[in-house]
């Protein structure tokens, strides 16, 4: 990279910014150099130069890294691999893609108002934000995707949620199903009985992960509590403690995506 000293103005270089995004010449190298350039460089400032609008040797270097960036961020979407390859979620991402679509994983709800559970319309705030809202009863529910994102090893990986269990019936969307929050009742599934009844419930917590929302004191059904789920409680009246439930759900959902079983 060539820095011509004693000059302010480099309009001949960054006349055009799509152009300059566009060159091919930034490595790991060029960054350590930008560094210390930002460090150690001190840009003349005159009259002239601040009427000047983003013409200046700072500019040039934050064009630079930005095309650095991008280009590392088109090569994670290309293949997205996250700790290790054998894992669930890099397992989901890696799926063979449509290039009119982008590969999401899928967390699946129940479709009707379930009191301390989810549904269309307090799922993206409780998963987004950690705050569980109580829907009144006979709320018409929306039945909507709704996307959500969860940081996994440094990557913000996008989920779609869905209130429709005939994903576990689709073969080209099954195997993106990642977390299934039940019903808290065997019946939940009663309608892909051909797919999973109830005698294969067991295999299907061991391909996803499971997760029963309800209030503290809602007691659970005999036969959920056979099922390898995990029961996330929330107060009825303290809005405060939701935080802490969503984190549970956070942590244990993380480990889950990163196993390699």
């Amino acid at each position: 990279m060539l820095v011509k000293r004693n000059y302010e103005d480099f309009s001949d270089l960054i006349e055009n910014k799509a152009v300059l995004a566009s060159l091919q010449f930034v490595n790991e190298n060029s960054i350590k150099v930008m560094e210390s350039l930002r460090k150690w460089e001190k840009v003349t400032e005159t009259k002239n130069s601040r009427l000047r609008v983003n013409r200046n040797f700072r500019f040039c270097l934050d064009i630079m890294e930005n095309t650095h960036q991008q280009n590392s961020q088109n090569k994670v979407n290309d293949k997205m691999v996250i700790g290790s390859p054998n894992n669930v979620i890099t397992r989901i991402l890696n799926s063979t893609k449509n290039t009119l679509e982008t590969i999401k994983p899928i967390i699946l709800i129940p479709e009707d108002l379930i009191s301390g559970n989810l549904n269309c319309e307090n799922a993206g705030t409780f998963l987004s934000e950690g705050k569980y809202n109580v829907i009144e009863e006979g709320t018409k529910i929306n039945h909507r995707p709704i996307e959500v994102k969860f940081e996994i090893l440094g990557h913000r990986v996008a989920f779609d949620i869905y209130d429709d269990l005939n994903y576990l019936r689709n073969k080209k969307k099954l195997h993106l199903v990642a977390a299934i929050f039940i019903k808290g009742n065997p019946y939940q599934f009663k309608d892909v009985e051909e797919v999973w009844s109830e005698n294969n419930i067991a295999k299907l917590f061991k391909k996803v992960r499971g997760y029963y929302l309800t209030f503290s004191d809602i007691a659970l059904h005999p036969v959920v509590k056979n099922w390898n789920i995990k029961v996330l409680r929330v107060d009825r009246m303290a809005r405060h403690k939701d935080l802490t439930v969503f984190q549970e759900f956070v942590d244990d959902f993380r480990r889950f995506l990163l196993s390699t079983d």
